[in-house]
């Protein structure tokens, strides 16, 4: 009974973390004159906030993947505070277990089950051992534990990045466009 109560309150904390770090979002593109840029290749996909605070675009939040299939990019990776870098493909449950992930949910789509687990600013989702999608941000509240690199794990900039360390860690985009205002 008390692991269950402990659950739920794990996942309202996640809830009102996701919800608290959205509302800074909406608060940067407030701040940076109403538009929001999606900058996108291959499996990334990264959200900036235009003319954030007079300094040029800034981009807070990086997804990678697709929900329910396992990601196959090979041009990502990320560094924890204690210097290990890993391939997003390389990154299993198991090897991000000594971060002491929280496990926020679970779902099961289409006969495979879809587990959520959180560090810091970063979210993992697994379909078993496989990767699908990894999603962090900065809330600008405090350094964030992950900074993101190339593929060949030798260039990481913590979050925000600017367009040009987006193109320097991942290549010139697909698409950059705007995606609305306030």
């Amino acid at each position: 009974m008390i692991k269950k109560i402990i659950k739920v309150i794990a996942a309202i904390i996640a809830t009102v973390a996701i919800i608290v770090f959205l509302l800074l979002v909406v608060l940067a593109i407030a701040l940076s004159g109403g538009t929001c840029k999606e900058w996108t290749k291959d499996e990334i996909r990264i959200l900036g906030a235009v003319r954030f605070a007079g300094y040029g675009t800034k981009y807070f939040e990086l997804d990678v993947g697709k929900e329910g299939m396992p990601i196959t990019t090979s041009n990502v990776s990320i560094k924890f505070t204690d210097g290990e870098r890993l391939k997003l493909e390389e990154i299993t449950l198991d090897a991000i277990s000594k971060y002491n992930p929280r496990k926020i949910d679970y779902k099961n789509l289409d006969k495979t089950t879809t587990c959520y687990y959180r560090i810091d600013d970063s979210e993992f989702s697994f379909i078993g051992q496989r990767l699908s999608l990894f999603r962090t941000g900065n809330d600008l509240q405090h350094k964030s534990l992950i900074e993101i690199g190339n593929g060949k794990k030798e260039l990481f900039f913590p979050l925000p990045l600017t367009e040009k360390q987006c193109e320097t860690l991942f290549g010139v985009p697909e698409n950059i466009r705007n995606i609305g205002g306030i």
